[in-house]
């Protein structure tokens, strides 16, 4: 067998769960199937092992914006930024953004850091425009709408996506409904406020978690991806989008220029006029900014970014 499956226990969501299964459970479990190079598509990390280790640092955001999840997992994140950039004999991660982040914020020495970029699921892709119809008719009674996905706390502003959806259906009139796909977590009190004293509140989905086929779904039959986060390391919904032959307008705010690579509208996320006008422009240049997301998507490969990660372990058991 080229990939073998274990589980180990326990279920870990909660940060004393977490630390428990990495440093008792893991770190057994090293040691009896003798394994030559530690790897984790995260930071997490045990402590004090003798192999070489590889870790994935996507963003800083718990050191950045610690109340963006909830405090006990900021806390313990923030700890093992700081423990395991250091402990770790190489690190990965997923822009030229959070590489700069994590020199300038952690002073680990740029040769140590390899960036190595997300790509699109292959369930996101574009859909046809009977398939559209019947989506939109289902979910928004056949309206148009646009789309906001992740999960739902202060570093996302959904309180400024609603804000700018409220001044589009002031100026342009039009049936535009707004899906906000994703469960809240962290702090979130600003976007439930936005979303009970909209004006148009009754033009506003929230449908929760869901799952990735029906969020494919959702996303392909979208005029446009809304995507103001503060910060990010990259942004997943954005590539989906592109992938999907949907335009993006995002936030002109850490590596979303870089990830979009000029095929999105950027803006100002506490600018809810300029979003709202981003917007219709997104209608109005829809062609172009299409052909501009899939021709960004170049970039953005599976199999490279495995290449890179197998070339980087090669090294390191060489």
């Amino acid at each position: 067998k080229l990939v073998t499956a274990i589980t180990l226990y326990p279920p870990s969501r909660h940060p004393v769960l977490i630390h428990l299964w990495c440093e008792y459970s893991l770190k057994k479990a090293l040691k009896k199937y003798k394994i030559d190079v530690f790897y984790s598509p995260e930071i997490l990390m045990p402590d004090k092992i003798k192999i070489p280790t590889i870790i994935t640092v996507h963003d800083l955001s718990p050191l950045v914006m610690p109340d963006s999840i909830p405090w006990s997992h900021s806390r313990y994140y923030r700890y093992l930024i700081h423990r395991n950039l250091k402990l770790a004999d190489h690190i990965l991660t997923v822009s030229e953004f959070s590489k700069h982040e994590i020199i300038s914020r952690c002073g680990i020495e740029a040769q140590k850091i390899e960036v190595v970029y997300n790509a699109a699921r292959n369930i996101f892709k574009p859909i046809s425009e009977i398939n559209k119809t019947n989506i939109r008719n289902e979910f928004t009674q056949g309206n148009p709408y646009f789309i906001s996905i992740g999960s739902i706390h202060h570093r996302k502003n959904i309180d400024k996506v609603i804000a700018a959806f409220d001044t589009y259906k002031q100026t342009y009139h039009t049936a535009h409904q707004l899906i906000i796909a994703g469960k809240f977590m962290g702090l979130h009190s600003t976007a439930k406020q936005a979303i009970n004293q909209s004006l148009y509140k009754k033009d506003i989905i929230c449908t929760g978690y869901i799952d990735d086929d029906r969020l494919a779904a959702y996303l392909g039959a979208a005029d446009a991806l809304i995507s103001l986060s503060e910060y990010e390391g990259f942004g997943m919904p954005l590539i989906e989008a592109f992938s999907s032959g949907v335009p993006v307008i995002a936030s002109d705010r850490s590596c979303y220029t870089e990830i979009c690579g000029g095929a999105a509208v950027l803006v100002q996320p506490d600018r809810v006029i300029d979003i709202a006008a981003a917007m219709q422009f997104g209608l109005d240049q829809k062609v172009t900014l299409i052909e501009k997301g899939f021709s960004t998507l170049r970039k953005y490969d599976w199999d490279r970014s495995a290449d890179k990660i197998s070339l980087l372990i090669n090294s390191v058991l060489q």
